[in-house]
């Protein structure tokens, strides 16, 4: 089969007229890459013969939309980015001040508390760190006070 492709591919059409179409670049390419031998990181070059399944996005009208309407909102996106970092070092240093010195494994510096609010919002290992802190920081009157609290509030 290898010899047969060999022999049917032409250099100057592949490369010629038809190689103006940038889809057909990308299929010379997957296919000369499952020509080489399946050894070391070659092997992991042919996985990307799956990728000629994004061709679909040029048919299917439907698709595409979605699909361009993802790329416009990139630049939003990392708006959002820059804002949520924002927001994670304003609260990595709050949590760096008072829990610094008892916790310095989880808020000893501001990249540190970064990473544990990271945490906490991913929702890994969260309960780990909030009861040790919970332990220490929040006695049962404070709770019981905040419940009453929150009962007042929400009769009234």
């Amino acid at each position: 089969m290898k010899r047969s492709f060999i022999c049917k591919c032409d250099p100057k059409r592949s490369l010629g007229s038809s190689g103006k179409s940038g889809w057909n670049n990308f299929d010379f390419s997957i296919v000369a890459i499952a020509l080489l031998q399946a050894s070391g990181t070659l092997a992991v070059l042919r996985s990307l013969r799956i990728l000629r399944s994004l061709r679909l996005i040029k048919n299917i009208e439907k698709l595409r939309f979605i699909v361009e309407a993802l790329l416009h909102s990139l630049p939003s996106l990392g708006w959002i980015f820059v804002l949520l970092a924002l927001v994670f070092y304003v609260f990595a240093v709050i949590g760096t001040k008072p829990f610094g010195a008892p916790y310095p494994e989880w808020f000893g510096n501001l990249g540190v508390s970064m990473f544990t609010l990271f945490q906490i919002m991913t929702l890994e290992g969260w309960e780990e760190i909030s009861r040790a802190v919970m332990k220490d920081f929040i006695s049962v009157q404070n709770v019981l006070l905040g419940k009453k609290l929150a009962r007042i509030n929400f009769i009234e």
